[in-house]
């Protein structure tokens, strides 16, 4: 049997309620997760556009 949702009422009892935490967790990490790899992307374009490589070598000649 499946477990309910946590509504309580004065005249029910619920013995199988599903705890909300995990799934809450899950949802805030995956969004996380994903802001910080638009957060990077942005970056990886920034430097592409300013210096037009990725080579670190190439970027610390160029100081700029």
């Amino acid at each position: 049997m499946y477990g309910r949702a946590p509504i309580f009422s004065k005249d029910q009892v619920v013995s199988n309620m599903v705890d909300p935490l995990p799934q809450a967790l899950v949802l805030i990490t995956i969004s996380v997760g994903l802001a910080i790899t638009i957060v990077l992307v942005s970056l990886a374009i920034r430097i592409y556009d300013k210096f037009g490589t990725f080579d670190i070598t190439k970027i610390r000649r160029l100081k700029g």
